[in-house]
């Protein structure tokens, strides 16, 4: 499996910890430190939202933080 592929699959699962060691195999610097800063957020639905926007779709990081907030 393309290593690439498995951390976008880990990011989309919340597995983060698979992520982080996928993105080390694929030398890709800015996935480490995204993996990084979701584990330091208090919250699954936070890091769906962070998750979301990092792949660009919006709308689904915005429906979340609103669901969130009600």
């Amino acid at each position: 499996m393309d290593r690439r592929l498995l951390a976008v699959f880990s990011l989309e699962h919340l597995d983060l910890e698979m992520a982080e060691k996928a993105f080390v195999r694929c030398s890709d610097y800015q996935g480490i430190q995204f993996v990084k800063r979701l584990k330091v957020l208090d919250s699954s639905s936070k890091q769906n939202a962070e998750v979301a926007a990092y792949f660009k779709r919006f709308e689904d990081a915005e429906r979340i933080y609103l669901e969130m907030d009600s």
